[in-house]
């Protein structure tokens, strides 16, 4: 076969031309469309000829040749081109052209002769380089006689029939330990003493067997030379008579060379041989071509193809399809000196199994510094793979978890919620579809939320309605673990949803919260993690966490009614407290009346008048509770909620402060969580101040964080507070006015956990303190 390059700027000429010369079968053509493609060309192939038009732009068919001919000095070049050019076929065979070629006239003949003279050019340029190389070799092997019988490199020893030593060459002195003149007329067992390596006994003579069968021996093996000083070295080659013209034996020539490191090295080729079959990696080598050359039994067993399989056929025979161009792509790399070392790929086992391999590939080269093709490497990575494919998935998975929880915190609506759970499970890449059905107020399924499904998930709405249930929603349902089906097509035909879980493992459970079931969740996942303990353990808490989530909504709608209710109620009980308050004034205020017109009849009675002032001050007495009642008649019916401790503090000074005490207020933007009849309090802290704290000039609030705790401190400089009355002040009765002030500014406080002390020293002025807990206060940093 001739592979030849064409080379024409016209493209319809090397069609032609490519068409004509391949119809012979020993002739393949390649083509290019100018002289600078052609020398790109040219190196990486290796083409028997080359054939050009003249006329071309740029680079014509002369120059071409000239640049071929400083590269390739014999590579076959024939011009071919136009009639009437002789001036030019003249120029290109002065320039080295082998041939001349002319356009025209019979085609088919012209293609003929043009074909005899690639073959001739081709063979005559063959048979050039194979005298070349005869010549060389005969040039060389001359030098090499020289030089072996200058200095020959094996061990050369020469006797006489009787065995006596007659020379020793150079090496032989080396290898046995005696120069020539100490060895001549020496017996030969004396000067060359052999034994068997591995049993240490002395070998049979060697010229001594050549006289006794007239011809060439070889030394036995494992044969090993003991030197004069002891060592040992293994020895080969053989024995041979020295005969006449009449074929007289004259006596004996022995050959011998150290082979001591020849049997290391095949030894050390054995043990590799032996780790390379025993290994668990494939280990193979492929020829320049890309043609395997050798399999081991780790490739056998990670491939599945046996030695006599693959072993002679291109190594794209165990690659993807899709991945055909690979394999040739890294040996090009490697060959041009690239590293190929733990390259991840995958690779199909015989039968059709995907694994996945770690691939060293790397080149062979000979002693000389020859390529002989690549060595390559495969490691089975298919678990490797898998585990972190697996940890990846459950990385998804715990993120989607998260993700849920944290949707479950801040969504306070359930009609957002479920559907925002569905389309998280799904677009983390955890899993591929997921749906949530809940009972509605009949007990009958409905789905709530899903994602990934398409238009399908009416399909199972539909199926639910007729309270005909799926296999897996009803053992679901009844179980109170995860349910998991390995591939629901198959095995839960009777889903609506089967066609969608192609490829797919899916796992369903209930959502439930103490005993109490509020419906199923159910998603697809991959089919290896559909029975994995970590993927159904993560499942299962995503279900509890849902679970919890609805219970959490049932108690909120629960709590809120309850609130419902309980405010009306309090509505309900306000009104009939304001109603009956206002009656009970109507008569407390008819009664003052008449024990006023009755002092007037009673005038001058003593005991009358006495009676009429203790009646007088009771009812002064239920006057000033039913009013005080007025005041604190709402405490703890609205909830608690954020109030700003400063601006409370003013307000109160408005109304309770004269002109002659300053309010110093140190509380910034302080914030405390606390029942909206704290208002009261601070206004009945500075009230009870005026009115009993005797000559007072300042009012100061201040407030400090201490230990977490937020310490608000209300104190005067008046007459301070008795040490006998520090706690009676709270009681329900005690004081000058109502009795009512503090006891119930205590109870308003303790609703959120908030307690109120007096540590105030008599004489020195009242110091109330407020206590805070620390969950319940916010703000800028207290001051003192």
């Amino acid at each position: 076969m001739y592979s030849i390059l064409l080379v024409d700027d016209e493209p319809i000429l090397l069609t032609v031309a490519k068409a004509f010369l391949e119809k012979y079968e020993d002739l393949q053509c390649d083509t290019c469309a100018s002289g600078p493609e052609a020398l790109d060309r040219i190196p990486a192939a290796s083409y028997a000829a080359v054939i050009s038009d003249f006329e071309m732009p740029g680079m014509n068919g002369i120059d071409l040749l000239k640049a071929i001919r400083e590269r390739y000095p014999d590579l076959p070049f024939i011009l071919f081109t136009g009639r009437g050019r002789e001036e030019v076929a003249i120029e290109a065979l002065n320039h080295g052209a082998d041939y001349y070629v002319q356009k025209g006239g019979d085609i088919s003949a012209q293609f003929t002769d043009l074909a005899h003279k690639i073959r001739r050019a081709a063979e005559k340029t063959r048979s050039a380089r194979r005298l070349r190389r005869l010549n060389q070799e005969l040039s060389a092997g001359k030098e090499r006689l020289k030089v072996t019988l200058r200095s020959i490199g094996d061990g050369v020893i020469v006797t006489d029939t009787h065995g006596l030593v007659v020379s020793l060459n150079r090496v032989a002195e080396e290898l046995c330990g005696w120069n020539e003149q100490e060895a001549a007329g020496r017996p030969l067992t004396e000067v060359f003493c052999i034994i068997n390596e591995k049993t240490g006994r002395a070998c049979t003579n060697p010229v001594q067997k050549v006289l006794d069968i007239g011809g060439i021996v070889g030394l036995a093996n494992h044969t090993a030379l003991i030197s004069r000083d002891g060592s040992k070295r293994a020895i080969a080659d053989s024995a041979a008579p020295v005969c006449d013209d009449t074929g007289a034996i004259l006596g004996v020539v022995l050959v011998f060379r150290d082979v001591t490191r020849e049997k290391e090295a095949e030894r050390g080729h054995l043990r590799l041989a032996a780790i390379a079959e025993s290994t668990s990696d494939a280990i193979y080598t492929i020829t320049p071509e890309g043609i395997i050359a050798t399999w081991n039994r780790g490739a056998e067993r990670i491939y599945g193809y046996a030695a006599e399989e693959v072993v002679g056929r291109h190594v794209s025979v165990v690659a993807p399809p899709e991945l055909e161009n690979e394999g040739i792509t890294l040996m090009a790399k490697v060959k041009h000196g690239a590293i190929v070392e733990q390259y991840e790929t995958y690779r199909y086992r015989k039968g059709g199994q995907k694994i996945h391999i770690a691939l060293t590939l790397s080149t062979l080269i000979d002693a000389e510094g020859d390529f002989l093709g690549f060595s390559g490497i495969s490691r089975d990575i298919t678990e490797r793979k898998q585990y972190e494919q697996r940890i990846e998935h459950l990385n998804r998975v715990l993120l989607a978890i998260r993700t849920v929880n944290q949707i479950i915190v801040e969504e306070r609506d359930p009609a957002r919620l479920l559907p925002r759970i569905c389309t998280t499970l799904t677009e983390t890449g955890g899993y591929h579809h997921a749906w949530i059905a809940l009972y509605d107020d009949d007990r009958r399924l409905v789905v709530r939320a899903a994602a990934g499904l398409g238009d399908q998930g009416h399909l199972l709405n539909e199926r639910f309605s007729r309270d005909s249930i799926p296999a897996c929603a009803r053992r679901a349902l009844d179980s109170p673990s995860c349910i998991s089906t390995k591939e629901p097509a198959s095995d839960c035909r009777d889903c609506p949803l089967a066609s969608r879980h192609c490829g797919l493992a899916a796992m369903t459970r209930r959502l439930e919260w103490e005993d109490r079931v509020y419906g199923l969740l159910s998603i697809s996942i991959p089919p290896e993690m559909a029975t994995d303990d970590e993927e159904q353990a993560l499942f299962e808490e995503a279900a509890s966490d849902i679970g919890f989530a609805l219970h959490a909504y049932e108690t909120e709608r629960e709590r809120t009614r309850a609130e419902a209710a309980l405010f009306e109620a309090n509505t309900k009980l306000n009104l009939l407290s304001s109603i009956t308050r206002h009656d009970i004034i109507n008569q407390t205020t008819g009664i003052s009346a008449m024990i006023h017109l009755l002092r007037d009849e009673l005038e001058g009675n003593q005991n009358g008048e006495e009676y009429l002032t203790c009646m007088q001050e009771a009812l002064t007495s239920i006057n000033r509770q039913i009013s005080f009642t007025r005041d604190y008649q709402h405490m703890g019916v609205n909830r608690p909620g954020w109030q700003p401790v400063a601006a409370l503090i003013e307000r109160a000074a408005e109304t309770t402060l004269p002109v002659d005490i300053s309010l110093d207020n140190r509380t910034a933007s302080l914030e405390i969580f606390a029942d909206p009849m704290v208002e009261r309090v601070f206004f009945n802290l500075l009230d009870n101040a005026v009115r009993h704290g005797g000559q007072i000039s300042v009012i100061r609030v201040s407030s400090f964080d201490e230990n977490g705790q937020c310490r608000i401190i209300v104190e005067d400089d008046g007459d301070g507070i008795p040490p006998d009355e520090k706690e009676a002040i709270f009681e329900r009765g005690f004081g000058k006015n109502t009795g009512y002030g503090l006891f119930l500014a205590r109870a308003a406080l303790a609703i959120t956990g908030i307690a109120i002390r007096e540590r105030g020293e008599e004489g020195k002025g009242a110091r109330f303190e407020i206590v805070v807990p620390a969950e319940h206060w916010r703000g800028a940093y207290p001051l003192r």
